[in-house]
């Protein structure tokens, strides 16, 4: 068995050492725990331990999955045989944290290798990777026919980093619905409230582009991680503690009801120093109704922080909002055909209106904001050569429903 000792790095903290088998691709042994305050959430425990199987885990969910092109062009090369290979050379690096992978016998240091500061090859789809709302391995669904179609890469234009995003569904529809989410945030909310997307086109296809989220030396931390990683507070009996995280933990189980869950979500973020976590969430969810997303599990929202300080900053900007106005239904000739189950707060989704339910903070809301928009929208769905005229005039009118639905909501709420 060929071995290594590699340092689990967070910028230049080292948190974690452990042994790789390098012929197996997995941590065969953690060695030693430097700082376990710096190591990835995911991978410590609610008593700060580091075990080898959750650290297998992380490395194993993060990666870097090359393009099936840059894939034909290496398979020549028999020491990159497999996406943990690619992975491996690049020292398991992303652009949504500042973790990396240190070679105990060649050791590099942070400034001179993040992909922050760095060029890297537009050949390698760099792919920030997490545990889903399911957990379940987000570069195992990256594997999949499905999302290697979508095509998604980072890439440099001019100094900056911009992230590419291609639809895998028949009709491209992804990156011309960002544009639209784009268009309604833009209408709703404050400029910091979400990620902005343009449409950007070259001889493979049609993306959606988006800068980085992040700022420098900050990293984005999903809330999946946040909500099942509450540890022991200094002081606090184990026993104590243990009975309380399991009331918590199945609290946010299938015998939970969907406002306890958003209740424990909202309390989570308070105690991280998020400051009125309530109105932005309904923000989110609002804006998710009026686009008929069903993407919106726990990785698919969270929370920046400083990756120096550990200090949790600001709520991350709204993000990956592609999955929306109905873009997985074949035909949307009948009523059932935009029926869709929403996340997070049920394991097997719930309907959208009783999601919508659940938020009532609207002093940011203008009704008068969204004249017009079912119209813009379907303008932006035209230039989709791939797009039925049919489908985009059905879309149109999907969102003046959910339109008419939200101003009844609000109205709801405001009511004296």
């Amino acid at each position: 068995m060929a071995e290594a000792t590699y340092i689990l790095m967070h910028r230049d903290v080292e948190t974690v050492r452990f042994a790789y088998d390098l012929d197996a691709h997995e941590v065969s042994k953690v060695l030693s725990v430097p700082c376990a305050a710096h190591a990835p959430i995911a991978i410590v425990d609610v008593l700060g331990r580091v075990s080898a199987f959750k650290l297998n885990r992380w490395w194993h969910e993060r990666g870097i999955l090359a393009s099936r092109h840059h894939l034909r062009s290496l398979a020549g090369d028999p020491g990159i045989h497999s996406t943990m290979t690619l992975s491996e050379k690049s020292f398991c690096l992303c652009l949504s944290d500042c973790y990396w992978v240190n070679d105990e016998a060649s050791p590099r240091n942070w400034h001179e290798i993040n992909f922050f500061d760095n060029d890297f090859s537009e050949d390698l789809q760099l792919v920030p990777m997490h545990v889903d709302a399911r957990g379940s391995s987000c570069l195992a669904r990256s594997l999949s026919a499905h999302d290697v179609e979508q095509r998604k890469k980072w890439v440099i234009s001019h100094g900056r980093r911009l992230f590419m995003k291609a639809g895998g569904q028949r009709f491209n529809q992804v990156p011309y619905n960002e544009v639209v989410a784009t268009r309604l945030h833009q209408r709703l909310l404050q400029e910091d409230d979400y990620v902005s997307y343009s449409l950007y086109r070259d001889e493979m296809g049609t993306y959606c582009a988006s800068r980085c989220l992040l700022g420098k030396d900050e990293e984005l931390v999903p809330l999946y991680d946040l909500i099942r990683s509450k540890r022991k507070p200094a002081g606090m009996n184990p026993l104590a503690f243990a009975l309380a995280r399991l009331r918590m933990l199945g609290a946010m189980s299938t015998l939970s009801t969907p406002s306890r869950e958003l209740h424990l979500v909202v309390q989570r973020l308070r105690e991280l120093g998020i400051e009125d976590p309530q109105t932005f969430l309904s923000k989110m969810f609002t804006c998710d109704y009026l686009l008929a997303n069903n993407d919106r599990h726990f990785c698919n929202f969270g929370i920046i922080r400083d990756a120096k300080t550990l200090k949790y900053k600001r709520m991350a900007p709204i993000y990956d909002t592609g999955t929306c106005l109905w873009c997985s239904a074949k035909t949307l000739d009948k009523p059932e055909d935009f029926a869709y189950r929403t996340k997070p707060f049920r394991p097997n989704g719930m309907e959208p209106g009783k999601q919508l339910v659940l938020v009532d903070r609207y002093e940011w809301f203008d009704e008068r904001a969204l004249d017009g928009f079912a119209e813009e929208a379907k303008a932006i769905l035209d230039q989709n050569p791939l797009m039925p005229p049919g489908r985009t005039e059905a879309i149109r009118q999907g969102i003046e429903r959910n339109i008419e639905q939200v101003l009844a909501h609000v109205a709801r709420v405001r009511r004296p």
